[in-house]
């Protein structure tokens, strides 16, 4: 499952390979549907700002999701990591970019959230991102920065924390995680 699949820019390369079976879900129909229709034969799958999902239990054996997290209130971030439990099979991995400190260094800007990340673990900025409007709700969607000890303390209640990897992906931290 490419949990955010967006307009498809993971997807318009994970679909080449016929090996694997693909769905993409956003909560952007419009990109939902050119999704569908332009990367085909692979569902997208439209889903709601909150979960649940209309996925199926342990549907999926693996579930990534490239800058969802770090959009989302820690309440959202909490109902989405259980959903994504929900649907995640026993022996699945589930794949979740975050914002950490390497978000941090790259932009001077950002130097004051530093503290805050060292000291709370998690900070949310809300934020009138343009994908909040488009689906209705503008506070929505903001800029989420979490710790490494956060992320390993906190997620722990739905994962087994397997790695945290910094820059995995540029400026933004990957963690791979399996089912508690």
């Amino acid at each position: 499952l490419d949990w955010g699949s967006g307009a498809g820019g993971v997807a318009r390369y994970a679909v080449r390979d016929s090996a694997w079976n693909y769905t993409g879900a956003d909560i952007d129909s419009d990109n939902v549907a050119w999704c569908n229709e332009n990367l085909k034969p692979h569902p997208f799958v439209a889903i709601p700002l909150n979960p649940p999902t209309s996925f199926a239990d342990r549907s999926f054996d693996m579930i990534f999701g490239i800058s969802v997290v770090t959009h989302l209130s820690e309440t959202d971030q909490f109902k989405w990591l259980a959903e994504l439990r929900r649907i995640l099979a026993p022996d699945g991995l589930c794949l979740l970019s975050v914002l950490g400190g390497q978000a941090i260094a790259k932009d001077a800007n950002l130097m004051h959230a530093q503290s805050a990340v060292s000291r709370k673990g998690f900070v949310f900025g809300e934020g009138e991102h343009k994908i909040g409007q488009i689906v209705g709700k503008p506070l929505y969607y903001g800029t989420t920065y979490h710790s490494e000890s956060y992320v390993r303390d906190t997620w722990s209640e739905w994962f087994e924390i397997v790695d945290y990897v910094p820059a995995a992906l540029s400026h933004q931290d990957m963690v791979v995680m399996r089912p508690r």
